[in-house]
């Protein structure tokens, strides 16, 4: 239920930012970016490193290179030893353009919330994050970065789990071969560290992404 409510405020919001706002209005350009890729991740949690392939989404609109928000939704399924293992992480932003020379070339903070399942349970933490882009003609390069200053508790194979911080970090560059599509490779990498009956525990998924972002 908890997802369902962070996937619906993302989505109602980029709506209503879309249907309401007419770009001949006095509130400047709407930018509109909705993106899919491949995660071709693997998870270590300290004792084993298995592939966890994972498919995601995204998508953002911009008011006046200024006002932003976004949405986005991965899945984790390892395999081998840490079969079972899964994760997934949907996250709800706001985000504004401190910088901002053109679409492809600012810097932006945000704040928002994120959902961190992890097995059969999951937990609702604050979020906080930046991004930046710079754009070459047709290519442009990005980074970006969040952190979960605190996470809840969660129930994890029956055992009980506090959750203490998360980290995100996403690299790479997009190239613009026609007019709204644009090709997009980077590497990802998630990070949660949870204290559990047997100590400490972090939970690592990282590796190369692809996909496209469609713009308008």
């Amino acid at each position: 239920m908890c997802k369902k409510r962070i996937l619906g405020v993302g989505a109602c919001a980029l709506l209503a930012a879309i249907v309401s706002i007419n770009r001949t209005h006095a509130v400047g350009p709407v930018d509109v970016e909705l993106g899919a890729l491949y995660w071709g991740s693997s998870t270590d949690d300290g004792v084993a490193n298995e592939n966890s392939r994972a498919p995601g989404g995204f998508g953002s609109i911009w008011l006046k290179n200024s006002l932003g928000f976004g949405a986005s939704r991965y899945d984790v399924s390892p395999e081998g030893s840490l079969k079972g293992q899964d994760e997934d992480f949907t996250t709800v932003d706001v985000r504004w353009r401190w910088l901002s020379a053109s679409r492809n070339n600012f810097v932006a903070v945000g704040l928002g919330a994120e959902r961190v399942g992890v097995v059969d349970d999951a937990t609702t933490a604050p979020r906080v994050s930046i991004e930046g882009r710079v754009s070459v003609k047709i290519v442009y390069f990005f980074a970006r970065g969040a952190y979960l200053p605190t996470m809840g508790s969660m129930t994890i194979g029956g055992l009980p789990y506090d959750g203490k911080t998360g980290l995100e970090l996403e690299g790479g560059l997009a190239v613009k071969p026609a007019a709204f599509i644009s090709i997009y490779a980077a590497y990802k990498s998630n990070k949660i560290d949870l204290t559990g009956p047997a100590g400490d525990v972090s939970l690592t998924s990282s590796g190369p992404a692809a996909g496209l972002v469609f713009s308008f």
